[in-house]
C-alpha cells in the first residue's frame, strides 16, 4: 500500500478566488524580477526566500497534492545571470 496521496486538480469556486490566486502568485514573480537587478546586495539570501515563498504559494493555491505542486516543489532559481532568472520566470 502506498503511503502518497493521489494527485488532486484544484477546482477554483469563483471569480474571486481565483483573482486571489494571481495576486499571491503575482508577488512571487516580483520577487524573481527583482533578482534580475544588478548589483543587487544578499542576491543569495534572497533567491533561497524566493524559492521557499514561491513552492509555499503554489501549495496554498493549488494544494499539497496538485500537478502544479509535484511539479515545482523542488524548484530552484539560477540567480548568476539575467537569462537564468528569465528561465525561472517561464517555467
Amino acid at each position: 500500500m502506498s503511503s502518497t496521496s493521489p494527485i488532486r486538480e484544484k477546482v477554483f469556486t469563483s471569480a474571486d478566488e481565483i483573482k486571489q490566486a494571481i495576486e499571491q502568485l503575482g508577488k512571487r514573480l516580483v520577487q524573481v524580477h527583482e533578482l534580475r537587478k544588478e548589483g543587487l546586495q544578499f542576491r543569495d539570501a534572497l533567491r533561497v526566500t524566493a524559492e521557499f515563498q514561491i513552492r509555499e504559494t503554489i501549495r496554498e493555491v493549488f494544494g499539497d497534492q496538485s500537478p502544479e505542486f509535484a511539479e515545482h516543489q523542488q524548484l530552484r532559481i539560477r540567480s548568476n545571470s539575467q537569462e537564468h532568472v528569465e528561465e525561472t520566470i517561464y517555467i
